[in-house]
């Protein structure tokens, strides 16, 4: 059985090194703006909208393929994405058709690597968690359908935010079984900052500057955003003032004006954005963190069930995680930092 990949890359998909990229297209197959405008623009818009025009459309759900004309790519398959409309009209479905068929239509052609975009999740306003869920599905779900092929997927996202929330999702879910959470895997243990492997903590003591503001640990650069998102100026100040890690905290917690689901859409990518910046200056702690190479770090904090997996430094049940109480979200954020400066590292 071969052992297909899928990552995720902060590129253009025209840019991907892949036999086909697939384009997010309309049902009538004409250029269009975004993903489809680009794909139109460098495959060479005359060739490749007479290609479309010979086929003359296609439904939601289902994929065409032409040429790649200009592209590095062999082929361009043509998905179309589903309107979102609240999730009543069928579009978890129409959406993991997009996939499954383009991947279909790549096996037919003898590729063995594809460039997708997140469809849909543009101007047709899928919700990008659930968008991405969708297509990490579809994809794990086809390639253990077909384990004599090997196809490799490259998912190509420009938003950073876009590209942190999939390389989450894609790191909880365990693409062999399509459960949850990764069957098998080494965990790396951490919680407070005089703990083993305590620099992974966000409490961990080290200065790093974020738009000319320094910053002594991620819990303070974490809870300062905080308060400046719902403009509790006063405790924004407090928190810079402290030195601290559990005033940090217990201020955070004090922010007026709080509103829990905006700060649950913006949350993860402030952390992803202070550990990054805590790694990438300082070359010491980055040195200890790519030293890890494939492990997945685990928050364990009994009583952490957002950032941590709710149970403790030595319960045994941290190393599986379909046995964890916790989402584990700064374990997540801080293996997707690594896997980012790891990619920055050979560029």
């Amino acid at each position: 059985m071969n052992d297909c990949k899928i990552k995720i890359q902060k590129i253009g998909v025209t840019k991907v090194d892949a036999d086909c990229v697939v384009n997010a297209a309309n049902s009538a197959l004409q250029e269009g703006g975004g993903v489809c405008g680009a794909i139109f623009k460098e495959a060479g818009r005359d060739n490749l909208q007479k290609a479309c025009d010979v086929i003359g459309g296609c439904k939601t759900g289902n994929a065409v393929i032409t040429p790649g004309f200009r592209l590095k790519a062999k082929y361009i398959i043509h998905a179309v994405g589903p309107i979102w409309s609240g999730g009543s009209n069928h579009e978890e479905r129409a959406l993991y058709d997009c996939y499954r068929n383009s991947m279909k239509l790549a096996m037919e052609n003898n590729c063995h690597s594809i460039a997708f975009p997140l469809i849909s999740s543009g101007i047709y306003g899928y919700p990008k968690k659930e968008a991405w869920q969708v297509a990490i599905r579809s994809v794990s779900d086809f390639q253990r359908s077909n384990p004599s092929y090997k196809l490799d997927v490259t998912f190509a996202v420009l938003d950073d935010d876009v590209y942190v929330l999939g390389q989450t999702l894609l790191m909880s879910t365990d693409t062999k079984t399509g459960k949850g959470s990764p069957a098998i895997f080494h965990v790396l243990r951490f919680h407070l900052p005089d703990e083993e492997n305590g620099y992974l903590s966000n409490w961990y003591k080290c200065n790093f500057t974020v738009d000319g503001k320094t910053y002594n640990c991620v819990e303070q650069y974490m809870m300062e955003q905080k308060a400046l998102i719902f403009q509790d100026f006063e405790m924004s100040e407090k928190i810079m003032q402290t030195d601290d890690q559990k005033t940090m905290q217990d201020l955070g917690r004090l922010v007026k004006n709080f509103v829990p689901v905006i700060w649950d859409g913006r949350k993860q990518m402030i952390v992803y954005k202070g550990v990054y910046e805590k790694f990438k200056q300082n070359p010491d702690l980055l040195g200890r963190l790519i030293s890890t190479g494939t492990a997945t770090p685990v928050e364990c904090s009994k009583s952490d069930t957002i950032w941590g997996i709710g149970l403790g430094m030595n319960d045994p049940d941290a190393a599986d995680p379909n046995k964890w109480l916790g989402q584990n979200l700064l374990g997540f954020a801080l293996q997707a930092v690594r896997t980012e400066l790891m990619r920055e590292s050979v560029h």
